[in-house]
């Protein structure tokens, strides 16, 4: 586990690749449970204004598609055998990024933490772009089109349906 942490580490700071991870079905699982949570926490402090309804099937439902998203891309690439260890950079990686949110987020009335959430959220972009090409071997740029791509049909089961009230 301590590996497997220093790994993701690496990861975040473009140092390594999903291929140095192990290979642990339980240990994805953890991550995905561990992800869910926090982004739970996350979720229900920045969207509590707008009555969120359903929030953990909203988070489950985007991780589906996340997991969808990466079986079907890998798939039409034909290496199938890579997904789990995308998966568990993609979920390990979310994982870290999303305890630097929650420290962000306790300490959002000082100066500079919402361009620290920013700088954050591009930095985790540019992590799934690293991930991505080292899965599919493409160019950074192409791969930093699929990661945000996937991260708006990720969040898009979050958004939609909000109680957003219009001006």
């Amino acid at each position: 586990m301590g590996s497997t942490l220093t790994i993701l580490q690496r990861i975040c700071f473009l140092r390594a690749s999903p291929s140095d991870l192990p290979y642990s079905k339980t240990l994805l699982g953890f991550f995905i449970f561990i992800s869910a949570l926090l982004n739970y926490q996350i979720l229900d402090k920045a969207l509590s204004p707008y009555n969120p309804d359903h929030l953990s099937l909203r988070i489950v439902l985007s991780y589906a598609v996340v997991v969808i998203l990466l079986a079907a891309m890998l798939a039409a690439k034909k290496i199938s055998n890579r997904l789990h260890k995308v998966l568990l950079a993609f979920f390990g990686t979310d994982v870290i990024f999303s305890f630097l949110r929650i420290i962000l987020l306790t300490l959002m009335g000082l100066p500079g933490a919402n361009g620290l959430l920013f700088f954050i959220y591009f930095w985790e972009l540019l992590v799934r772009a690293a991930i991505l090409r080292a899965a599919i071997g493409a160019t950074l740029l192409w791969c930093g089109l699929l990661a945000f791509s996937i991260q708006l049909c990720e969040e898009l089961p979050i958004i939609s349906g909000l109680n957003i009230p219009m001006p």
